[in-house]
């Protein structure tokens, strides 16, 4: 999964703090997830992509994903929502409802401008080896552009497919590049059946997670032992 270039046309997500857990958190329990599930995570995003994506994913025969950190600083509503969700199935692109695989566990916050989400997005990755061991060339943010279109990628996107313009000069907004997977069927699915994850169990996870010196696997059991019954 090492690469010396980028991939002329990929999706990318920019990635930090979300629904009350700080990235390296994150990032270990999508680790934990990637181990359980045979190298199979799910990354949750909160941007619907539309058409893009799968006119992505029907002409590439390795679809990649790559995952930048974010620039700016988290927002409050990120690091300390009011209610955090765990989404318990999803939906396909043919429309057909799934339950959550049962090493899968997608959060997010509960709620966008005071209204209850009703929906949130995944993308379906696989990656052989473990979620920090890539070494990608940075991303020219400017040098982007959305897929299969004219205009330019907006700051303020978090998640889309893009296309890179390397004959662009650069400006030097380079963004680093953490890791990458391929997107694996069912590649983009819409995330259904939200239920309220209990406070105190995201709270002793995070908790102990800065304080335990357990393995990662270990410190994700435990996490999942915490909310069984929710999905």
């Amino acid at each position: 999964m090492n690469s010396t270039n980028l991939p002329s046309v990929f999706c990318w997500t920019k990635m930090g703090t979300e629904a009350g857990q700080p990235l390296d958190a994150i990032i270990a329990r999508k680790e934990a997830e990637r181990e359980f599930g045979g190298g199979i995570f799910f990354w949750g995003i909160g941007t619907a992509l539309g058409q893009r994506i799968w006119g992505f994913v029907d002409s590439n025969t390795q679809p990649f994903v790559l995952f930048s950190p974010m620039k700016a600083r988290p927002r409050h509503i990120d690091c300390s929502p009011e209610e955090v969700f765990l989404w318990t199935s999803y939906i396909d692109r043919g429309g057909i409802k799934h339950s959550m695989p049962n090493h899968v566990l997608v959060t997010s916050r509960g709620h966008d401008k005071r209204i209850a989400k009703g929906q949130h997005y995944a993308l379906v990755c696989r990656k052989a080896t473990p979620l920090r061991y890539d070494s990608w060339p940075p991303i020219d943010w400017t040098k982007l552009k959305n897929y299969k279109g004219d205009s330019r990628l907006g700051f303020s996107q978090v998640t889309a497919v893009v296309e890179l313009e390397d004959s662009k000069g650069s400006i030097g907004r380079n963004y680093d590049v953490l890791f990458g997977a391929e997107l694996v069927s069912p590649y983009y699915v819409t995330l259904a059946d939200p239920v309220p994850l209990p406070k105190k169990a995201l709270v002793k996870a995070n908790e102990f997670w800065i304080r335990n010196t357990c393995s990662t696997v270990e410190w994700y059991e435990w996490f999942r032992s915490e909310i069984v019954g929710l999905q």
